[in-house]
């Protein structure tokens, strides 16, 4: 499957900057999602030499200050997390905050997303409080963008719930597990709820 969907991501990336030149959002974009199969394949030096090239071009054709320049600079970001290189990973996942934050404010989604990936890299080297700060910051987003019954706040109540329990406040990491039941149950009914913690 992934091979086939390279072999049509390259016709389509090749028809784009043919059509629209090399320096067109839609061409960069095929950029990225061809970056994003070969890291599936696990190709990660073919993946990472692409996104590198192509958040080059991204910055040089587009500027610095997009969200498609900050994809690739956080699709770099994950290639590195990927390697276990966590200060690389770092580096680049707070360079994407930044980006997002000056083209988006404070308070976007994208921000959450890079709040949850900068926690990531914190919680993986042991420094659970700052892990948990930025879980925090990106809970705030998404009770303010989705609301307090919405599946992705749900997960950050997992994450959140996670540290806690790793720091060993066991009814802390109780509330915010059963706050995350709770709203999977209510979102998916209890039915068909997928409840795991």
């Amino acid at each position: 499957m992934y091979p086939k969907a390279l072999e049509i991501l390259r016709y389509v990336r090749e028809a784009y900057a043919k059509k629209l030149g090399v320096a067109h959002a839609k061409t960069l974009l095929s950029d990225f999602e061809y970056c994003r199969i070969l890291l599936s394949l696990g190709q990660y030096s073919e993946a990472s030499v692409l996104a590198e090239k192509s958040a080059n071009d991204a910055a040089r054709y587009l500027g610095t200050q997009n969200t498609i320049h900050s994809d690739f600079v956080q699709f770099v970001g994950d290639l590195f997390e990927e390697r276990g290189q966590y200060d690389a990973a770092l580096g680049k996942y707070e360079e994407a905050l930044a980006i997002e934050m000056s083209c988006l404010g404070d308070s976007h989604p994208y921000i959450a997303g890079s709040y949850s990936r900068i926690g990531d890299i914190w919680e993986t080297r042991g420094d659970y409080d700052k892990a948990l700060g930025y879980f925090e910051k990106a809970q705030e987003i998404k009770l303010q963008y989705n609301g307090e019954s919405h599946p992705n706040v749900a997960v950050s109540y997992n994450r959140i719930g996670g540290i806690w329990q790793t720091k060993g406040d066991y009814d802390k990491a109780l509330g915010y597990f059963e706050r995350a039941i709770a709203i999977k149950l209510e979102y998916n009914g209890e039915s068909k709820a997928k409840v795991e913690v």
